[in-house]
């Protein structure tokens, strides 16, 4: 035991005369230079170590540097590409003689780093790191394979890593810039502290990241906490009781505010490069998002996602227009407008996305959709909703839609249902168009090619059919016109404050698409006395309708003000306009008078065979006298 002891006080008497000797004879600055070339052929940029290096041996053995810069590259409106004010390492000493590396506290302030990107779309990143083109072959150690060392053996044996412990690390003051010339644009991150509790591979350690935001746009801060474990052969990471709270503030965020919170477990593998996310649950100004999903950098990106919100009032998020100021902006001149460009779809030929979200509902700017489940396919160069159904003003919404990159020509398909809404308040409610009201059912099915919004437009081909029962018909009131002029037998008077509104029992109608043209081949409309019928189309380029329609009486109703029998009679309507203020006209006047006239005609030719016959009878009558 003796001895034993006497060996350990003479290993920690040598280590202690090998610190001094090591501090008294070297200057870590004699190597400044010879560092600052390294770094910078390693690097492919100019170091510049302004501050001198200094032994730290009390706990343990490190170094501690002034201030150091790295310089950016010709062309940057910034001069360094980043810069530390301190920085310091060490290491223990006594656990290498068992090969286990004992590292004491990394700190580092002031660390300044501009991303910068500039005119030409270049940044300071573009070709950092050493440069191979012209560099010498690196000669690979021989290796005797009859009769290989220890030394090889342990060179070659897989998996082997010395046991690591770091006392932590702790990161402060750190400043990140982007800097964007060609957009226009700055961003500063300030990182006021990034804190790792004791860290050794295969155990947890804490994790605390404070960050400060501030843009053009909005200013914010967000606190980070996980429990961060490392796989000793280094080939996974985990991030458990992940939790991320803060909140952003500006003009320009949406209601001025946004609360952020999120909780969640991130498990990631290497090789190859997966990430589960567990638990999620993320809330932004009280709407939620709960699940899990996942992804994975194969051969082609795969993603799995499954994932349940509340219900998300998104009306506080929606800027409210200033006072005085139009609530849509009026367009520029077409001449201005930026050319249409067909986006690039090529994406989808890298990705393998399968996954499910289901939200509550949503309410925006009186719009009001109940539970919604959305279902994402991706797969051979095409992404597919399959489907999204919508519960929607007491009836539903069920669409099928698929594009495809399609080599280029970007195509797409839509199968779209409506079952049992009530079309005016979801008319009104979107749109603000107050035209027809009803329980509807729709189905349309149309494909095209091309996703900008003109080629949507003018390429859009399709068929459908839709009917609304029990409904209305707001912009005229049929029964009223056809009063008014009956009233007055031909002379047109005045609607007064009579609602403009027919009531119907059914509306119907089949239709095609047509380069942006909709052509609505049978429409035909049953209400008390009357029915409708004909064709039209509505140009959803230009947004008009030109429909043109008759009107027929199918019986009369008492206390309409005249006696004359109108049944029969075919009324011209004809509608145009553009699709929220469409214009109704009937040819009431001339369609009654025509009638009232084919009614006096034939009473003046009954009047005029009577008057014949009385004739004849007299006639006779003289006859038999004389």
């Amino acid at each position: 035991m003796k001895r034993f002891l006497k060996i350990i006080v003479a290993l920690v008497l040598l280590i202690i005369a090998a610190i001094v000797a090591l501090v008294i004879f070297v200057d870590p600055n004699d190597y400044k230079s010879e560092i600052e070339q390294q770094a910078g052929k390693s690097l492919n940029r100019d170091l510049s170590i302004n501050g001198d290096l200094g032994w730290m041996f009390f706990p343990t053995l490190g170094i501690e540097t002034g201030q150091i810069e790295l310089k950016n590259a010709s062309g940057f409106s910034q001069a360094n590409l980043a810069k530390i004010d301190e920085m310091s390492i060490s290491i223990n000493m006594l656990p290498l003689l068992s090969g286990e590396v004992v590292l004491g506290k990394l700190t580092l302030d002031g660390l300044v780093f501009n991303l910068e990107t500039n005119a030409k779309g270049v940044s300071n990143l573009d070709n950092i790191g050493p440069q191979t083109a012209n560099s010498p072959a690196v000669e690979e150690p021989t290796v005797d394979v009859a009769n290989p060392t220890e030394t090889d053996s342990a060179k070659t044996e897989p998996g082997k890593l010395p046991e690591l412990t770091l006392a932590g690390i702790e990161i402060s003051n750190t400043q990140i810039n982007i800097i964007d010339k060609k957009l226009g644009t700055s961003t500063a991150l300030t990182v006021k502290l990034i804190e790792l509790g004791e860290f050794k591979l295969g155990s947890d350690t804490t994790l605390d990241v404070v960050l400060n935001v501030v843009t053009d746009e909005f200013v914010g801060d967000l606190n980070l906490h996980a429990l961060l474990n490392v796989a000793p052969d280094l080939a996974n990471v985990n991030l458990n009781e992940l939790t991320l709270k803060g909140s952003l503030e500006g003009e320009n965020v949406p209601a001025g505010q946004m609360d952020i919170s999120l909780i969640s477990k991130v498990f990631v593998n290497l090789s190859p490069v997966t990430a589960e996310i567990k638990e999620l649950a993320i809330d932004v100004n009280g709407m939620t998002l709960q699940g899990d999903a996942s992804v994975a950098l194969l051969e082609k990106t795969k993603v799995r996602f499954e994932l349940v919100a509340n219900e998300w009032d998104l009306n506080p998020l929606i800027p409210a227009a200033k006072e005085g100021e139009a609530e849509v902006a009026p367009q520029e001149p077409e001449a201005k407008q930026a050319p249409e460009v067909e986006p690039d779809l090529s994406v989808l030929n890298t990705l393998d996305v399968d996954g499910k979200l289901t939200i509550a509902g949503f309410k925006a700017k009186g719009l009001k959709i109940g539970e919604t489940l959305l279902k994402v396919v991706v797969k051979d160069g095409s992404a597919k909703l399959a489907p999204l159904s919508v519960e929607l003003y007491e009836g539903s919404m069920v669409l099928n839609a698929l594009v495809s990159h399609d080599g280029g020509k970007n195509s797409y398909q839509i199968d779209k249902k409506l079952t049992g809404i009530q079309v005016r308040p979801l008319l009104t409610d979107a749109a603000d168009i107050d035209l027809v009201a009803g329980t509807t059912n729709f189905d349309l099915v149309a494909k095209g090619s091309g996703l900008t919004v003109s080629k949507i437009k003018e390429g859009l081909d399709g068929k459908g059919s839709f009917s609304i029962t029990d409904g209305a018909l707001y912009g005229v009131n049929i029964a009223q016109k056809i009063r008014s002029v009956k009233e007055t037998l031909g002379s047109s008077s005045s609607d007064g404050d009579v609602e403009k509104k027919t009531d119907f029992t059914s509306l119907t109608g089949a239709f095609t698409i047509n380069k942006g043209v909709v052509d609505n081949t049978a429409l035909n409309m049953d209400a008390p006395f009357i029915r409708l019928m004909g064709n039209g189309t509505a140009d959803i380029i230009k947004e008009l309708v030109d429909y043109s329609l008759s009107v027929k009486l199918v019986g009369t109703s008492k206390g309409q003000g005249s006696d004359a029998d109108l049944s029969g009679l075919n009324i011209p309507l004809k509608v145009t306009g553009s699709f929220t203020d469409p214009k109704f006209g009937l040819d009431t006047s001339g369609a009654i008078s025509a009638k009232v006239n084919e009614e006096k005609a034939k009473l003046k030719a009954k009047a005029d065979e009577k008057k014949d016959e009385l004739k004849d009878k007299l006639k006779s009558k003289l006859k038999g006298l004389f």
